[in-house]
Order: C-alpha cells, then sequence, then structure tokens
C-alpha cells in the first residue's frame, strides 16, 4: 500500500492524467491489483498503463531475421503512448486474458521483414500471429526513464 499510496501522491501533485508504471520482472512493487486499484482511482481523467521490457529478442518471419526490443503490456498502452497503428488492431484485453500468442509488429521492423498483419512470426522460441503494425513513430526524446529510450518501430508488442 506504501508504494500505490506515493504514486497517488505523486501523481496528485503534477497533475498527471496518464501513469506509466514500468513493472520490473523480479521486483514487484506495485502488482496487478494495486494497478487496477490507480485505474479506478484515475477514472475517467486519465489513462494508468504497465509494461514490461522482455528484454532484446530474436524476430523471424519465415528465413528473415532481426533482433528487436520486445515489450509486454496489455490494451491500455496503446492510449498512454499515443500509439497510432498502420493496419490491424492493438492488444484487446482478451488477448491478455486468453495469453493469446499475437503481437503488434513496429513500423521498421514491418518494413524491413516485410511483416503483414495475419502473417505467423517467431519472436524469441515462441511463435506469433501478428494482429497490427504501428505507424511510424519518431523515438521519444532521452528522459530520466527507460520509456524514453524506446524506438517504438524497432519494438514489437506482446500480451
Amino acid at each position: 500500500d506504501g508504494a500505490l499510496q506515493g504514486v497517488k501522491t505523486q501523481a496528485e501533485s503534477m497533475g498527471l492524467d496518464t501513469i506509466r508504471l514500468e513493472m520490473a520482472r523480479d521486483l514487484a512493487v506495485l502488482d496487478e491489483k494495486d494497478v487496477m486499484r490507480l485505474r479506478s482511482w484515475v477514472g475517467e481523467k486519465g489513462v494508468v498503463s504497465g509494461w514490461v521490457s522482455l528484454s532484446e529478442m530474436a524476430f523471424k518471419k519465415r528465413d528473415r531475421r532481426q533482433v528487436v526490443r520486445v515489450i509486454a503490456t496489455d490494451s491500455t498502452w496503446r492510449k498512454a503512448e499515443q500509439l497510432k497503428l498502420d493496419s490491424g488492431r492493438f492488444l484487446v484485453p482478451i488477448d491478455l486474458t486468453k495469453k493469446s500468442r499475437v503481437c503488434v509488429v513496429g513500423h521498421k521492423v514491418a518494413v524491413q521483414l516485410g511483416v503483414m498483419v495475419g502473417d505467423q512470426v517467431q519472436v524469441g522460441q515462441m511463435a506469433y500471429q501478428v494482429v497490427g503494425v504501428l505507424s511510424h513513430r519518431e523515438e521519444m526524446a532521452s528522459g530520466p526513464t527507460s520509456l524514453a529510450a524506446i524506438d517504438f518501430d524497432q519494438t514489437v508488442i506482446v500480451p
């Protein structure tokens, strides 16, 4: 409850309408229940979204291969990051619930490897179906968080 209260206090003091939580894989300061409570607290005023960087992994379509950054998140992240799509869809709640093997591919990855919605690809050792391709987006300016270093064009997003 201390970490949750700390996030609420910081958000109120800065007048934030979006809270992005980078979840550590090995250290769970805020858990899923905390995220849900934050979403309830924020309500319609804004967005609360969490994500986990799964590191860089091999991304393959048939015989073409590239190393990409893989991020696990849920359907709320699109709104929090204001991501747009060239084609297909973003993750939806049922993808997370069913642990669907679907992914959204960054613009450069899609262009360089010829990836389209509906394609079967391999992320690390797992097979996924591409459900969306992100629109081109400039890299975020450098900042104090690892989120600032994300090149969304070179990223693959999974539930």
